[in-house]
């Protein structure tokens, strides 16, 4: 087993999942595949006395298989099994710590500047090259000079916008150093969703294209991918954990939804990717119902959707009124019965310091939404009754009704995805209880991403998902309500959150940490309300009965210790 020196870091060390920012955007992305995150690193340990193919029933192939161009989710099924990175998971647990795989130990300065990590010795690449220090190295390097001339990544910067790492540093063949430019404790977190490639068989100037083949140290290798028809990997008899005893793995490519269902009934199929906002309830049941297939309830992703609104245009009265203003058991009970539930804090469950108990997150209650907007004077609230009638043609939907609105505010959202009209009617029909008119506005894909990077000031609401890219609180937080953020869509400016979202940034005391992020989750919920909290998607494993060594969790969906009985 890969038990060997894989030991938990000392240091407290987030979490993580994937690599590249995941957003899900502009409306409720039913119709398309990066719905929920449901594919991550499949591993195949010793175990099994019987091998066998292990076929997932995928619904698109990989359009790039780089790890430093990625697209997710449907490049990262085909990297993780490949390529390995400095860091990785303890996935027995459920917790997913974080423990070292390619590294083998590390160790901070005094001053939390410089990252030393010890490399595991005696691994090859599938090509043969040796795993070292110069080839960590190269891979920074590489990294570094594709991106020297772009915009980069907001993952790998610090707040003042200069580089986390200034320099990697080979210390000898099996030791390598991080320099950072200033302290910053999310770096393993990081440092986690790194592929190391061999250097002999990556080119260093320009991106792997999907003709060519991708080459790690993972427990399979790349076999090839036949386009629009099945990604295929063979077991690494090489692999420093222990050859697989799975015969092969293969991404099948079933464009259709039904298709990919009718698959995995009738058993051709090991595992289906359906995509949580797909599956709803009935399907579930089916399956449940079906002999020979298992159906699995894992812990809720790591991935949310909320309402954000233009924190610029709404101010915190109104925000405050409509968050209270909305039927979220409507949706939670509604077509997605069974398959979400509702976010309570901005760190989502599983990942570091996530706390869904202690905060008043607003929950349905039209009189507390109408009473703010008359505390705080609101201009033509004063002869209104903060009462809880909302029956057809109360005073407040009147206002409408006789074009009075107390505020209108347009909502965005991308015309081509589904149910984008049923979920504009049913936050239409929420805000007509305080008096509040809600526009919808059709834009295209590139036109909803040009506003929502470039032109913030012209939307008033807007639906987006978030997925970890790695599973430290700041990957949520920093991102998602800094003002030095372009992923700060709502635009939030609160100076105490900014502040404390700086220091927990360097503060390397577990309980300090973990003390600030408290305090972030309680303004952001119950003072600043930057966004509606609105549902986060349960994860469901779907697989043959016969399939043994399952072990999923929060972040990653893991073959670890596989086989078939």
């Amino acid at each position: 087993e890969m038990t060997t020196d894989k030991k938990p870091l000392e240091k407290e060390i987030p979490k993580i999942k994937g690599f590249k920012k995941q957003i899900i955007a502009g409306a409720i992305i039913a119709a398309v595949a990066i719905a929920s995150i449901v594919s991550g690193i499949f591993i195949f340990i010793n175990i099994s006395k019987k091998g066998g193919v292990f076929i997932y029933g995928y619904p698109m192939g990989p359009n790039t298989i780089d790890p430093l161009n990625y697209e997710f989710p449907n490049s990262i099924v085909v990297i993780d099994p490949v390529a390995e990175g400095l860091f990785d998971y303890d996935y027995s647990s459920g917790n997913a710590e974080l423990i070292h795989n390619l590294a083998t130990d590390s160790s901070w300065n005094d001053n939390d500047t410089e990252l030393t990590c010890t490399l595991r010795q005696g691994v090859k690449f599938h090509d043969g090259t040796s795993f070292n220090a110069t080839a960590v190295k190269w891979n920074f390097d590489r990294r570094h000079n594709m991106f020297e001339n772009t915009t980069y990544y907001d993952l790998w910067l610090l707040p003042d916008g200069r580089r986390i790492i200034n320099k990697t540093v080979v210390v000898d063949d099996y030791t390598i150093k991080f320099v950072l430019n200033a302290p910053y404790v999310p770096l393993l977190a990081v440092l986690a969703t790194v592929y190391i490639l061999s250097p002999t068989s990556t080119p260093e100037d320009r991106f792997i294209d999907i003709t060519e083949y991708l080459v790690g140290t993972g427990p399979f290798t790349y076999d090839g991918y036949e386009t629009g028809v099945e990604v295929s990997f063979i077991p690494n008899p090489n692999y420093w954990g222990g050859k697989p005893k799975i015969d092969q793995l293969i991404f099948k490519i079933i464009p259709n939804y039904d298709d990919r269902i009718a698959a995995m009934l009738a058993k051709d199929i090991s595992m289906v990717y359906c995509g949580v906002l797909n599956l709803n309830f009935s399907i579930l049941e089916t399956f449940r119902n079906t002999p020979g297939i298992t159906v699995e309830e894992t812990l809720p992703e790591p991935t949310f959707y909320n309402v954000y609104m233009n924190n610029d245009l709404i101010n915190v009265t109104m925000r405050k009124a409509i968050s209270y203003a909305i039927n979220f058991s409507a949706i939670i009970e509604g077509r997605l019965k069974g398959t979400i539930e509702r976010v309570r804090s901005p760190i989502p469950k599983g990942v570091l310091y996530s706390n869904t108990t202690a905060f008043d997150v607003p929950a349905y209650d039209i009189i507390t939404a109408r009473q703010a907007l008359k505390d705080a004077g609101w201009p033509g609230t004063a002869e209104l009754t903060a009462d809880g009638n909302i029956t057809v043609g109360n005073e407040w939907e009147l206002l409408l009704t006789n074009s009075t609105p107390l505020a209108t505010y347009n909502h965005t959202y991308i015309s081509c995805v589904a149910l984008c009209d049923p979920f504009h009617d049913f936050l239409a029909n929420c805000l007509k209880q305080i008096g509040v008119k809600l526009e919808k506005v059709y834009v295209t894909g590139i036109e909803y991403w040009t506003l929502m990077y470039y032109h913030k000031d012209d939307f008033g609401i807007t639906l987006v998902g978030w997925g970890a890219d790695n599973n430290d609180p700041s990957d949520f937080i920093n991102m998602l309500f800094s003002n030095t953020s372009a992923y700060n869509f709502a635009q939030t400016n609160d100076a105490l959150v900014q502040q404390w979202m700086g220091e927990a940034l360097e503060e390397t005391d577990p309980i300090a940490r973990k003390q600030l992020y408290y305090q972030i989750q309680k303004r952001l919920i119950e003072e600043v309300y930057p966004v509606i909290w609105f549902w986060v998607p349960k994860h469901f494993d779907i697989y043959v009965s016969n399939l043994r060594g399952w072990q999923p969790n929060s972040m990653k969906t893991v073959f670890k210790s596989v086989y078939f009985a």
